[in-house]
């Protein structure tokens, strides 16, 4: 029955509605669409030429289209799917697909679209053997030779027939039919008209019954034949109904992909409990099927619909959510019977967004009529989702041997891990000879894994797979080396989206790059990833950064650690990227040891020597008091030096002399010195100390390391008499740069006054931050594990990368080293001052101690009345002072326009700090005190003062520099115009810039990047000449300003508005001209005054009218009427009247007023319309409320 179910396909697949010439090729193609199918098409191409293009496609239509197509050789020819969305593409929508059919119904191809704009994939129409064509036959009884079915088999006694016209035929019949194989294929599809048995066989040795597709590599480049027998169920004579076309498969994979696999693309039945099972063979880009990661192992069956096939790869597509992709599964495949074949068994499957993955089963030799993937885990997700599963046939024959990528490894005892297995995956596997010490081989997985732990010279092994009853070897080199510089283990805590985030390491001598990962290079998400490497040189730059994104995500981190003693290392330094708020995304690192672990020493037990402290008259030894001698090549751009401690209990460290630390004694050093502290675990404990330490008060400057030769002395003091055995150890490490922040390996604890994600502020996230609206004490404190003690010479904070507002003015930093101590007051630091959205601002220390806890207190904005404020993130870090810093200076003359905002100014270097001034600045005018920026806005006039600025300098001493200031109003010339803009909730989207004159293309004299205020006022004061200048703001996401948002421009601080709009949703930007000439100006302009019992003259307002006797004065001087009318005069210099067509007036009176222009009457307020000299006002008019025309 099923039989003849097949032949009613077969032939009613072949019929086409549309018939080719000769040397055309008939081609059907289906396109389904979903959304947006107008952007969508497909071309066909012959070589370069384009020989079909499609017509246009609606949304949800499925349509067919056929082909003829000139003739190409071999019949290969390239689909191109399209996406015509702007100048780039956006690719094709979820759900969009195409499928091509060739001249029987068989299909060739169906695929979704993974790139923007356009995608290509080749296809074939080429058919080695076509339907009806002329076969040799035999019909046989009894016997036949049992080389029939090969190549070279002669078969000239055989009868030539046409297939669908051939002669019946007696007993069992046999077909032959040589055919061509070509090269660059990945399969063939067989297809065979019959209704009773058959049995076809090919230039390979397997068997198989009906349709079936199948590796290419089982036919010959050359001459092939295709032998079939058919046998009857009865004996006697019988109709040749037999039939065959074999129809030659080219990968199917995109292009760019540069695989061998053909996609299998004949639909399928999906189950199993997975939901929604369909889905994972949907063609959809972003449907799905999923199950609960609890619920594993899950299958997810697939019974082909289609042909059988050999299938021996696997293609899974991950869509954009990689990380909730099977990581471990099963592919097997099933006759129908219940009975599952493992073909392939992944463990560690990774996956790239938006990109297919392939994987292969080499040994697969079977075709199956159903496919299961049971899935065993997944990457981290608590939910596991299946895009898209395809089958596929690729042209790869098994391997004949194991082949290792590459051949040869070196790895580097105890402290680098090998993972050394064959390039593909192999079970069931021995390896001779021994492996070295610490490394052992995983039989089932074919993998060598583990740390050496003792050397090894370089060795061939030779490993052996035994698999379906054959024995595969193949061979690799391994040497397990000395390092001769500094083991360094790179640590990557990946989280989600791993695979946009890179980095690169670099020699910064020899500017090679030992260690680089880009994106898309198989990261694990949320997942820690790392490797060891032997590095010789000395500086590093580390290098990080992001595709798509300015930011890594929370809490993904690079971390460099120099390697001591089985698992114990000394974190070199943290990495992240985040350019949002502001973190450098390079790093420069120093790697080499000055002493490194395990070196020799000289050592003395029982006594304290005279000069103990110098490198002359002691015993050698590895591992008491301990000298040892180390160099250092350059001292430029060194912040300071660790010390890596390995020791239990008191301990006294020497550097040249100097004692630079102690922990757990005290007084001097004797035989009877007693240590007081004791720690549980036999560890190394870092200290951090500063190459030369500051001038603080009486303390002088001291080189603890000096360029060239230098002793190190360091004594161990027991607790006891009895505690002598040498556990000592000690390492030394200049640092690399000339500032590095020390924050990783720490606690944090804060008082619940503080609220917000307060541990996250020294991750250096740019989305978290803590805050507090209370006026309340708080702490934020950081303690360094392991009892680490840091030096720190600076800490910055760093403001919500949103903030404008509730920034944090003060704040008192501490220090100690133990809970048993009393806090060390380091710094209190007031009057800070904040200019920008997301600013940062570092903070200078005088400290040369080192401190393993370091506690912030009472963050407060010095209001009593306003309390709240908010913190983005802290970091704390060494600094070396620069060898010389410039006296203190700053630009001078310092000229400030009364009640405008003034432009900020400076000193002239940033390493002075502790700012003080005198005299009192003017009101309105501050100094921050930490980096002595001089800003704010005067309220009152000055004139020019000379005032003292004294500053101290990093590393020790003052300087002091004089400036000249004074506030000044802005009229006469120069034209004061005020923005207020309204913003919406996303004020750092809003900005402006002010032009000179009209166009956007003057020069820019005013912009803010970001406003700071939202669904609140923001606020622009321009201080400009006399002129016209044009205004634009915009929107960074070119989306608008949400209403009521929007912007106005006034006059005399706001009183008087002369411009105002608003700016559109999908708006980027928009722009205004204004005129900042203001020809009169309240409290400030001269008038003419007449005011006398003799009457005026009759043309007193026109424009030739000499006011020469008239009295000058300032408006409010203009004292008491003599008579019922008093008149005023002020003449307006018009630069254009095409440029200046309006003039805004606001005045304030006390009774009735007139206004004229060069002898019109332009407006008139409480004053009847019929008026002379004596006429008085209606009514008294309040003299505080301005009238205001135009």
């Amino acid at each position: 029955m099923n039989s003849l179910v097949l032949i009613t396909l077969l032939l009613s697949s072949a019929m086409s509605t549309l018939a080719c010439e000769n040397g055309q090729v008939y081609v059907a193609v289906t396109k389904k669409c979903t959304s947006y199918a107008d952007e969508e098409s497909y071309k066909i191409l012959n070589g370069a030429d384009v020989v079909v293009t499609s017509q246009p496609f609606a949304n949800n239509e499925e349509r067919t289209d056929e082909y003829c197509l000139p003739a190409a050789t071999n019949s290969q020819y390239t689909l191109r799917m399209v996406d015509s969305y702007g100048s780039s593409g956006d690719s094709w929508w979820s759900g969009a697909w195409v499928s091509v059919s060739g001249l029987y119904g068989n299909m060739l191809f169906k695929g979704f679209m993974t790139k923007a704009m356009e995608e290509d994939f080749l296809i074939s129409l080429h058919y080695p053997v076509m339907k009806t064509q002329e076969w040799k036959t035999l019909a046989s009884a009894s016997s036949i030779a049992s080389d029939w079915t090969a190549v070279n088999f002669a078969d000239s006694a055989w009868t030539a027939a046409t297939m669908g016209s051939a002669p019946a035929m007696t007993g069992t019949q046999y077909f032959r039919k040589a055919f061509t194989g070509i090269a660059d294929l990945a399969a063939y599809e067989y297809r065979f008209n019959y209704r009773y048995g058959i049995v076809a066989y090919g230039a390979f040795d397997a068997y198989e019954f009906r349709g079936i597709i199948r590796p290419a590599f089982e036919v010959t480049v050359g001459n092939n034949v295709l032998a079939v027998e058919l046998h009857y169920p009865t004996a006697g004579e019988n109709a040749v109904e037999f039939d065959a076309f074999v129809a030659a498969l080219t990968p199917t994979t995109s292009i760019t992909d540069n695989t061998n696999c053909f996609v299998y693309p004949y639909p399928a039945t999906m189950g199993g409990l997975i939901d929604s099972p369909m889905s994972a063979m949907d063609y959809y880009k972003t449907s799905f099927s999923q199950a609960l990661r609890s619920n594993l192992p899950i299958a997810v069956t697939m019974d082909l619909t289609g042909p059988m096939a050999l299938a021996n790869g696997v293609r899974l597509w991950p869509s954009g959510s990689p990380d909730m992709n099977p990581t471990g599964f099963k592919w097997e495949g099933s006759m129908g019977t219940g009975d599952w074949a493992t073909l392939i068994e992944v463990t560690d499957g990774y996956y790239m967004s938006n990109t297919y993955k392939m994987f292969y089963a080499i040994f697969a030799n079977q075709a199956f009529k159903a496919f299961r993937l049971q899935i065993t885990d997944c990457a981290s997700s608590d939910i596991i989702k299946v895009y898209e599963v395809n089958p596929l046939v690729c042209n790869t024959a098994p391997p004949s041997s194991l082949t290792f990528e590459p051949a040869s490894y070196t790895h580097y005892a105890y402290y680098q891990d090998v993972n050394i297995h064959p390039t593909i995956a192999f079970t069931d596997c021995t390896i001779q000879p021994t492996l070295p010490a610490g490394l052992t081989l995983n039989a089932a997985t074919c993998t060598v894994t583990g740390k050496a732990t003792a050397a090894s010279p370089a060795a061939t092994y030779t490993m052996t797979s035994t698999m379906g009853g054959n024995s595969i070897s193949g061979t690799f080199s391994l040497e397990i080396p000395q390092c001769a510089g500094t083991f360094v283990q790179f640590v990557r805590t990946y989280k989600s989206l791993s695979n946009v985030e890179k980095f690169t390491v670099t020699d910064a001598a020899s500017q090679q790059v030992v260690l680089s990962v880009g994106a898309n290079a198989g990261q694990p998400s949320s997942q820690d990833w790392s490797t060891v490497l032997c590095l010789t040189g000395a500086r590093y730059t580390v290098d990080v950064s992001s595709d798509g994104y300015t930011y890594w995500q929370m809490n993904s981190f690079l971390y460099v650690r120099a390697l001591l003693f089985d698992d114990e290392s000394e974190t070199v330094t943290r990495v992240n990227y985040d350019a949002t708020l502001g973190v450098s995304s390079e790093r420069v690192i120093n790697v080499k040891w000055a002493v490194a672990p395990h070196s020799a020493w000289e050592y003395h037990m029982g006594d304290v020597p005279a000069g103990w402290q110098t490198a002359s008259g002691w015993t050698s030894a590895e591992m008491g008091a301990f000298p040892q001698t180390f160099t250092v090549d350059s001292l430029e751009d060194v912040a300071g030096f660790t010390i890596s401690l390995r020791y239990l209990y008191g301990c006294v460290i020497y550097l040249n002399g100097v004692e630079v630390f102690r922990n757990g004694v005290d007084g001097d050093l004797s035989a009877s010195s007693i240590g007081l502290n004791a720690y549980t675990d036999l560890l190394y404990h870092q200290i951090s100390l500063p190459v030369k330490t500051m001038v603080i008060g009486d303390q002088p400057s001291v080189n603890y390391i000096q360029q060239g030769s230098n002793v190190i002395a360091v004594a161990i003091v027991a607790q006891t008499a009895s505690q002598t055995s040498s556990v000592f150890d000690c390492t030394v490490r200049v640092m690399g740069s000339a500032s590095l922040s020390r924050v990783f390996d720490y606690t944090v604890t804060a008082s619940t006054t503080i609220s917000g994600n307060e541990g996250a502020v020294a991750s250096h996230y740019f989305g978290t931050s803590m805050q507090s609206s209370s006026c309340d004490s708080n702490f934020w404190q950081m303690v360094f594990d392991g009892d680490r003690r840091e030096w720190i010479s600076s800490v910055t904070l760093y403001l919500y990368y949103q903030q404008g507002i509730d920034q944090p003015k003060q704040f008192v930093l501490k220090a100690r080293n133990n809970n048993l101590e009393e806090w060390t007051t380091l710094k209190t630091v007031t009057g800070m001052t904040w200019s920008l959205v997301g600013e940062q601002k570092k903070i200078w220390l005088e400290n040369n101690k080192p401190y393993n806890q370091y506690r912030f207190e009472d963050f407060a904005t010095g209001s009593e009345t306003s309390c709240s404020w908010r913190i983005g993130a802290i970091d704390i870090a060494v600094d070396a002072a620069p060898v010389a810093i410039p006296e203190l200076s700053y630009s001078t003359p310092i000229v400030i326009n009364k009640d405008v905002e003034m432009g900020e100014v400076y000193p002239n270097s940033d390493y002075y700090f502790d700012f003080t001034i005198t005299p009192a600045l003017p009101a309105g005018i501050v100094i921050d005190t930490a980096t002595g920026k001089i800003s704010g806005t005067a309220t009152v006039e000055l004139p020019a003062t000379t005032y003292s600025i004294t500053a101290k300098k990093l590393g020790g001493g003052s300087s002091t520099a004089t400036v000249s200031l004074s506030v000044e109003v802005c009229t006469g010339t120069k034209g004061l115009i005020t923005l207020v803009a309204r913003m919406d909730d996303w004020a750092a989207e809003g900005s402006y810039k002010l032009y000179a004159g009209k166009g956007t293309m003057g020069e820019v004299v005013s912009s803010v990047s970001a406003f700071k205020v939202s669904s609140g006022l923001n606020y622009g004061d321009f201080c400009v000449p006399n002129g016209l200048y044009t205004l634009e703001v915009f929107d960074s996401y070119k989306d608008g300003w949400y209403n009521p948002a929007g912007y106005y421009l006034t006059v005399d601080l706001g009183e008087m508005i002369i411009d105002m709009g608003q700016m559109p949703a999908a708006t980027a930007s928009l722009s205004t001209l204004f005129s900042s000439l203001i020809p009169f100006q309240i409290n400030y302009s001269d008038w003419k005054v007449y005011n006398s019992e003799t009457a005026v003259a009759a043309n007193w307002n026109a424009l030739d009218f000499d006011d020469a006797a008239w009295m000058t004065v300032k408006a409010a001087n203009m004292g008491n009427h003599m008579t019922t009318t008093v008149y005023a005069r002020h003449e307006v210099q018009m630069p254009s009247l095409e440029d200046y067509a309006v003039l805004n007036v606001r005045v304030k009176y006390t009774g009735g007023l007139t206004v004229y222009f060069n002898g019109n009457k332009v407006a008139r307020f409480n004053l009847a319309e019929e008026f002379e000299a004596g006429t008085e006002a209606q009514t008294v008019h309040d003299a505080s409320v301005f009238s205001k025309f135009h």
